[in-house]
Order: C-alpha cells, then structure tokens, then sequence
C-alpha cells in the first residue's frame, strides 16, 4: 500500500510530454521526467481518467518523438553533407526524414529483441547471483543493456547520414564495434560523461528563473554538438 501511495505521487510530477525525447537517440531534453521545482511559467496537473488513455497519449508523444528524432538527426546530417553535395529539395528531404523514422522504429524492435537475446543467458547467472547480492543481478543485467546500445550505437548514422537499409546498418555497425571495440567504447563514453557533466552544470545554474532558458540554449548547443 506504502509503494502504491507512492508511486501515485510521483506519478502526479511526471511530465507525459518528455516522453518526445526518446532515450539515448531522441531530441536532446533537459527538463525531462518529474517536472521541475521552479519554474518561471506556472505548473498545473491534468489528471488522465484510466490507464488506457495514458497508455494512448503516452504511445502517441512516442511516435511524435520518433518523428521528430528522425528530422532533427537528418538536420544535422544535411549540415554535415552540405560540402559535399549539393543540398536536397524540401521533398526529397521530408522523403528522407520519413524513411529514417520507419527505419528507426525498425531499430527499437531490433534493439529489444537484441536485449532479449543477451539477457536470456544471463538471466540464470544474475539470479543465482542476485541470491547472494540484489545489486549484483541489476549490474549484470545492466552490463547486458550497455552491451546490446554498443553494438548498435553505429547504426543510428549508418539510417540517417548514409541513408542505409536497417539491417545493412545493423550489421554494418556491430562489425564496426566488432573490429574497433576500444576506440568505440572510448568515444561513447566521452560523450556521455562530457554530456551528463554538462547536464549536471545546467541543473546546477537552473534557478527556476528565465535564465532557465540560457541552460536550455547551452544545453541543446552542446548536444547537438555531441550528436
């Protein structure tokens, strides 16, 4: 009862709308999951009447999210290939951003049976050790998790920038990984740890003030920058 009570209040902080930041590839966002203390707009709590709608709305935002994952990935694409080639009519480019979001919701299916896949191995190993430490089970099948996002890190640039089919970047990325496993793991660590370095300082200058809006700007510049 305790955790029923309080899983009902911290579900009444959870901003639905985050959920257009997908994890790990989505549209960089600082204000995302419980909504903030202080803010300088005021705050106001719509109750959503059944889980079915909440699973709806929640379903919907995702897919919006993917859309917009898709146009902002292929932006910084089109910036990176502006030298190299001439630059694409409005619907070639929206032609392209809609393929990328096909081939990207291709990607998450790939990616939970991937996770699945690792997992069920180790899952009698994590159990029989989560016998002796909870925490150890959550590790290993953490460590699972990382496994599975580095592998397919590469595939993400190989849909938007090269325009590959999703199983050709796929393969392509975890042949890469394969082959230049250090140097791989190296820069996406590097990127994450320069991200949630930086992501710690916005929070940290955040007052609730509109200079929230400075952290925001800093925010997107420099995780479009790590993109």
């Amino acid at each position: 009862e305790e955790a029923g009570t309080q899983l009902l209040a911290l579900a009444s902080q959870i901003n639905v709308f985050t959920s257009l930041s997908l994890p790990i590839i989505g549209v960089p966002a600082l204000m995302s999951g419980a909504t903030p203390e202080k803010t300088p707009l005021p705050v106001s709590v719509h109750e959503i009447d059944g889980m079915l709608l909440w699973l709806a709305i929640l379903a919907g935002l995702t897919l919006i999210g993917l859309f917009l994952t898709a146009l902002y990935l292929s932006l910084i694409s089109l910036v990176m290939r502006v030298e190299e080639e001439s630059s694409p009519g409005v619907v070639t480019f929206g032609a392209a951003v809609l393929k990328s979001t096909v081939r990207l919701f291709g990607l998450g299916i790939v990616f939970v049976v991937m996770v699945l896949v690792v997992w069920l191995p180790l899952l009698p190993i994590a159990l029989l050790v989560g016998l002796i430490a909870g925490s150890l089970f959550v590790l290993i099948m953490f460590a699972g998790l990382i496994l599975v996002v580095t592998y397919l890190s590469l595939s993400v640039p190989g849909i938007v920038l090269n325009d590959r089919p999703l199983l050709r970047a796929v393969w392509e990325s975890v042949r890469l990984v394969h082959r230049n496993a250090l140097p791989t793991t190296n820069l996406l660590l590097v990127v994450v740890l320069i991200g949630a370095g930086t992501n710690l300082l916005w929070r940290m200058a955040d007052d609730g003030s509109w200079l929230t809006l400075d952290s925001i700007a800093g925010h997107a510049f420099i995780s479009t920058a790590l993109a």
